[in-house]
């Protein structure tokens, strides 16, 4: 409603009108809401929250793709606890080869892992682990043979091999025509490296699959194999550290045994060296007596040792010195000397 205000000291009169503050955009809603006038509309599942429509075939299977490259990764991602919690080499080949066909869905592989170097420095590999493959028939053995050519390949290169149709593709050379006879299909063969250093070769294939591997299965085949390195690699220096450990325990153990062999041979020389000083500390006392004083006391002190050493066994005394027994008694009685009488007393 219109009102006037009166400015003090001022002829003219300012005239300002009042307009009612309009309610803000929530209020509206919630105004519009309540009488009906506004309805929330909630888009059908699967369709374009944008558009108000469901996606087309392109964006479809683009959805589809990345479902599925999640659910790869997800497996990825278990496959590597695994090969991470594998405690010692064993343990490890077998998860390895059964986690890489389950990861792949390829029915047969094969591992190589290292055994030896030989003169020139270089490594030797020997296939360590297989699944799929009958030892029975003649075609299973060449089936093997020809994919051992392949790995043995993978290995000396360093290269992967990812094949969807090793009949067809003209891998095999002058061994294609022979090698169509055989059960062979996709082929997919990954060189296992950490650190620079090959530490093994992994083959998967699958008789019955022809078709090309898609980009997402080549790059999760040669994660895999990266991670499978790494793991190698782990379990490889955690079995070097054992064995240095143990290395060292023995290496303690004998030192050891040398130092308290040292102290026994220690011990023994000191108390040779004592006996020795006081050997000369009574000689040098008899050097200041009476002949037969100090002749007295010498065949004292000689007695008392032997019968210390025999532990008073008069007959080891006997035959220690060459004193007939009743003269050995004799004198014992003549010097007064028994058998708990140190060297040395008088």
């Amino acid at each position: 409603m219109p009102w006037h205000v009166r400015i003090a000291n001022c002829s003219t009169h300012c005239v300002m009108s009042a307009r009612p503050s309009r309610p803000d955009a929530s209020q509206r809603r919630k105004r519009l809401r309540s009488t009906g006038r506004v309805r929330t509309v909630t888009p059908p599942p699967g369709s374009d929250l944008l558009e108000g429509r469901p996606p087309g075939p392109a964006a479809a299977a683009e959805i589809e793709s990345l479902r599925a490259e999640l659910r790869d990764l997800k497996r990825l991602q278990e496959a590597i606890h695994f090969l991470g919690s594998a405690p010692d080499l064993l343990t490890l080949r077998g998860e390895l080869l059964d986690l890489a066909l389950s990861l792949s869905g390829l029915r047969r592989g094969l591992l190589a892992l290292p055994t030896s170097s030989d003169d020139e420095g270089g490594r030797r590999f020997k296939v360590k682990g297989k699944r799929g493959f009958e030892d029975g028939p003649a075609r299973d053995a060449a089936e093997f043979t020809v994919l051992r050519r392949i790995l043995n390949d993978t290995l000396e290169t360093r290269e992967a091999l990812v094949q969807g149709n090793l009949r067809d593709d003209g891998i095999l050379g002058h061994a294609a025509d022979s090698a169509r006879k055989l059960r062979l299909g996709a082929v997919a063969s990954l060189p296992l490296v950490a650190g620079g250093h090959v530490l093994g070769g992994l083959l998967l294939d699958d008789p019955q699959r022809l078709e090309p591997f898609s980009p997402a299965e080549e790059h999760l085949l040669r994660s895999f194999a990266r991670h499978a390195a790494v793991a190698l690699a782990r379990v490889a220096a955690q079995t070097r550290l054992r064995r240095q450990a143990a290395t060292l325990e023995r290496r303690n153990e004998r030192l050891e045994a040398e130092l308290e062999r040292s102290e026994r041979r220690l011990a023994r020389s000191q108390r040779r060296s004592a006996e020795r000083a006081r050997a000369a500390a009574r000689t040098q006392g008899l050097e200041r007596l009476p002949y037969r004083e100090a002749k007295r006391r010498f065949t004292r002190d000689y007695l008392a040792a032997a019968l210390a050493r025999a532990r008073g066994d008069l007959c080891a005394v006997s035959r220690a010195t060459g004193l007939p027994l009743p003269r050995l008694i004799g004198l014992l009685d003549t010097l007064r000397l028994g058998a708990d009488d140190p060297p040395g007393s008088s």
